[in-house]
């Protein structure tokens, strides 16, 4: 019965490292979900130069000496995908389809990034039609209107998803957008939940939680009525697939369309197919939408800085005559506060995680065991990097780009040894340069269209379970629309 239970001693359980928190997993895991942010600072400030242990045997923390040598080991050996999966409970939470193929991220990676300036015009028309239909119709210029801020920008970047990741159709779908909202809302409450489950217990716990109930039934809903479109879509590519191959050009332009294109053998299966475009759901939808309610979070609690960003976005409009690619590249500060406010709010304390496929010898003669779950203080680490660390400073990045040598560095979207929130190297985020595409042109148009503030003064206080951060889900922001002249550059089109 005990083997049941308790982990057996490999992976982490065969290393040697000093413990910060309680030893005992079950007890350790209840520490950290309340006290991540304490436990994390006082391992980094012990033992900044070798490893040490979280919440038992669980994590592994490396310091940042190692992540060169980390990043240069081959996927096969060291795996990103199995570590954060694992680390969202993946087998609970129907993540388990993005650890056995590599379809999406290159999808993401040949298809979608290099098109991200041809989908600008797509992504403003629905940014346009999500705020009209998701904001009160009756803003004024005269009177502040009340409405729930990370819902309904949540609710915005869920129908830009949906367009993006499976066309119209889905996107006007209200039952996709009921049951993927429904999955999504689950997810992290189920994850977080049975991360504090004992080794053994864990499927029963999911068995027996309502939010595992919530999230099988939205997901099992969400792929059948995905299905009916990927099988549609399949029957027109296999019948007009040479035409398709010949013009180089999709029959529809989205990531579902590209999916079905470039998939093969079991890839290919609909409910495959149907698995990765929800899981992706997740990826590009919660992320985005938690990263944009941070950055107005700070917008309002720095009012100082919003009519120098919004001058610039104003600017940037006026140069190009609408929003292209070179508008938002254009918008340097506006990136700046953004990369700001991730370092200050990140979406997770820890981060590059890796998961060893077989026993690891790093150059200093450091064993790392086979099934060796590891993960980098990535907070601590940027916070090292940059003057003045606890201090807001939305043009930062700004100014460190002023150099010619760093002029492509320090972006939201780049990653570095020190700036570790999308990853690094190979595997970093595939969906970033969306992210923030979509990030910026949905404040680029809150600054030019609207005032906007806080209901309540101060800035939001979210929720921080284990190492992850989230944004307040109940605050409010009051919109009020900007007086400004007829023909001002930033002014949507009718």
């Amino acid at each position: 019965m005990i083997q049941h239970w308790v982990r057996p001693k490999v992976g982490n359980a065969a290393f040697s490292a000093p413990f910060v928190g309680l030893k005992y997993a079950w007890l350790a895991r209840f520490q950290f979900f309340f006290s991540a942010k304490s436990i994390l600072h006082e391992g980094y400030t012990k033992y900044k130069n070798r490893p040490w242990k979280l919440t038992g045997n669980d994590v592994i923390v490396l310091p940042q000496k190692y992540l060169e040598e980390i990043r240069k080991l081959p996927p096969n050996r060291a795996n990103a995908m199995k570590a954060n999966l694992d680390n969202m409970q993946s087998k609970y939470t129907h993540l388990d389809v993005l650890n056995s193929t590599r379809l999406f991220v290159d999808v993401l990676k040949w298809k979608v990034n290099p098109q991200l300036a041809i989908l600008i015009p797509t992504v403003r028309k629905e940014l346009d039609a999500a705020f009209a239909h998701e904001l009160p119709p009756n803003i004024s210029e005269e009177e502040w209107t009340s409405v729930p801020a990370f819902h309904t920008l949540h609710r915005i970047v869920g129908r830009i998803s949906a367009r993006i990741f499976g066309g119209r159709e889905l996107r006007d779908d209200n039952r996709w957008v009921a049951s993927a909202e429904g999955y999504l809302n689950n997810i992290f409450i189920t994850a977080i939940s049975i991360r504090l489950v004992p080794y053994g217990f864990k499927t029963l716990a999911s068995w027996l939680l309502p939010c595992s109930w919530e999230i099988s039934w939205r997901f099992w809903r969400a792929k059948r009525i995905l299905l009916p479109y990927i099988r549609y879509r399949k029957q027109i590519y296999a019948e007009r697939r040479d035409e398709i191959q010949r013009k180089g050009k999709s029959e529809f332009p989205d990531v579902l369309q590209y999916l079905i294109e470039a998939a093969k053998g079991k890839d290919a299966e609909p409910l495959r197919l149907a698995s990765m475009v929800l899981a992706l759901s997740l990826a590009s939808n919660h992320t985005t939408a938690m990263a944009l309610t941070e950055t107005l979070y700070d917008l309002c609690a720095y009012p100082e800085y919003q009519d120098e960003l919004r001058q610039e976005v104003l600017n940037a409009l006026e140069v190009d005559g609408g929003w292209e690619k070179t508008t938002l590249l254009r918008m340097r500060k506006l990136d700046s506060f953004m990369k700001e406010s991730q370092r200050m709010n990140p979406p997770s304390l820890m981060g590059y995680k890796r998961q060893f496929t077989d026993e690891i010898e790093l150059s200093d003669g450091l064993h790392l065991p086979a099934g060796s779950h590891v993960e980098f203080p990535i907070v601590p680490i940027q916070h090292d990097s940059v003057e003045d660390p606890t201090r807001f400073d939305g043009l930062r990045y700004y100014r460190l780009r002023q150099n010619r040598s760093e002029t492509y560095r320090h972006q939201f979207a780049t990653t570095s040894p020190t700036s570790l929130h999308f990853g690094h190297g190979q595997n970093s985020c595939p969906g970033r340069f969306m992210a923030s595409n979509i990030i910026k042109m949905v404040l680029g148009t809150l600054l030019t269209e609207f005032e906007f503030k806080l209901e309540q003064p101060g800035r939001p206080k979210g929720l921080h379970p284990f190492e992850f951060n989230f944004p307040s889900h109940s605050a409010n922001l009051m919109l009020r629309r900007r007086r400004k002249p007829v023909g001002v550059a930033g002014r949507r089109e009718p």
